[in-house]
């Protein structure tokens, strides 16, 4: 069989790497319920690639609270999404979710992951990707959607999740606010990502188009290879812009990241958050060997009134601050990659510095 009952925990497992197997676990799955409350946690209990052209969770299910799905472990269960449309499209079904252990593989090129829409009393949260890996080419891994009564999709966290060397993303890998002058995307908050392993291919990471409130903790290693179909590690790693934003979410903390910036066309940061925005980056280091002097390419470009501090920080490159109502970066105990010191020193007003020279930087108008 290819799905069978309780097995320890109460499990529906899914044995068999075909999508008819697959369908018929989640069938059986979401007919075992206490109203919205799952009775079994599905797992994909098999360890191989299925291909897959039907959408994971169906449309019409009703809200579900507590969904935990499984798999092997990454890459040893392996979701190929060769379908139409988002692989999983949760139009506020999902309350209390949980994906962990398995890699999502792209069967088609530019294919769309995890689609979360929140529309009036239709609302994700509180969920969490536990070891999960994307592969291949995407338009985007995770992305969060809204109409103009959107109000959640938040309180997501990311933990040990992980992009392969040829992962690729045409617009981001995680894409809040997909719907340009839906302001109440604005509500989508509170993202917290840990000991990631963000080193696709090319592409940016994390855009934050509306929403925000963002905590990056624990050891995260963070480069773009260039090493699917174009060869270029390219991309913006965070990117946040510049709104109009509500009070409360122009936060960013990102505390002990490692960037491998691996050609002139990678970037770390470029923010166009205003006044309210705060971005804190601790223990950064982006000085990796692999890292080269790229003329006048900018490693971090600021265009808002954001306040900006690095905090015992290992840099290299270029800050870029752009605007007639600049931002405020502040350098707080960090250093170049030559040893230069930097300590409560300040950048603004149309300046750009660099961090990689052997002598003390001068800070030069563009």
């Amino acid at each position: 069989m290819a799905v069978v009952g309780y097995t320890g925990l109460p499990y529906t497992v899914i044995t068999e790497p075909t999508e008819q197997a697959v369908r018929a676990g989640i069938t059986q799955w979401l007919a075992d319920r206490y109203g919205p409350f799952p009775r079994t946690r599905l797992m994909f209990g098999f360890s191989g690639a299925v291909k897959l052209t039907t959408p994971l969770l169906p449309a019409n299910t009703g809200q579900l609270q507590g969904v935990w799905w499984e798999g092997l472990a990454k890459r040893s269960t392996i979701l190929q999404w060769a379908g139409q449309g988002p692989m999983v499209s949760s139009k506020g079904q999902l309350r209390n979710f949980r994906f962990a252990n398995f890699s999502a593989s792209a069967g088609s090129p530019n294919a769309a992951g995890f689609y979360f829409l929140s529309n009036v009393g239709a609302d994700n949260q509180d969920g969490l990707f536990d070891h999960v890996e994307w592969m291949g080419s995407w338009d985007y891994g995770v992305g969060l959607n809204g109409s103009v009564t959107a109000n959640l999709n938040s309180e997501i966290a990311f933990d040990g999740v992980a992009l392969s060397n040829d992962a690729s993303f045409g617009t981001a890998w995680f894409w809040s606010g997909m719907t340009p002058g839906h302001s109440q995307e604005d509500q989508f908050l509170n993202y917290s990502f840990r000991d990631t392993k963000l080193e696709g291919s090319h592409g940016d990471y994390l855009r934050f188009d509306y929403g925000g409130s963002i905590s990056i903790d624990g050891f995260n290693s963070w480069l773009h290879t260039g090493q699917s179909n174009n060869g270029v590690p390219e991309g913006t790693m965070l990117r946040v812009s510049k709104g109009p934003h509500n009070d409360s979410v122009c936060v960013l903390s990102a505390n002990r990241i490692r960037a491998e910036l691996r050609s002139d066309q990678s970037k770390l940061i470029d923010s166009g958050w205003g006044g309210s925005g705060h971005i804190t980056f601790t223990a950064l280091d982006d000085t990796a060997n692999s890292y080269a002097s790229w003329g006048n390419f900018e490693t971090a470009s600021y265009r808002g009134a954001a306040r900006v501090s690095y905090r015992d920080s290992a840099l290299g490159g270029w800050h870029g601050v752009h605007g007639t109502n600049p931002t405020q970066v502040v350098y707080d105990n960090s250093h170049s990659r030559s040893g230069n010191k930097f300590g409560a020193g300040s950048l603004s007003s149309n300046f750009m510095v660099r961090y990689d020279t052997k002598i003390a930087p001068a800070v030069a108008a563009r």
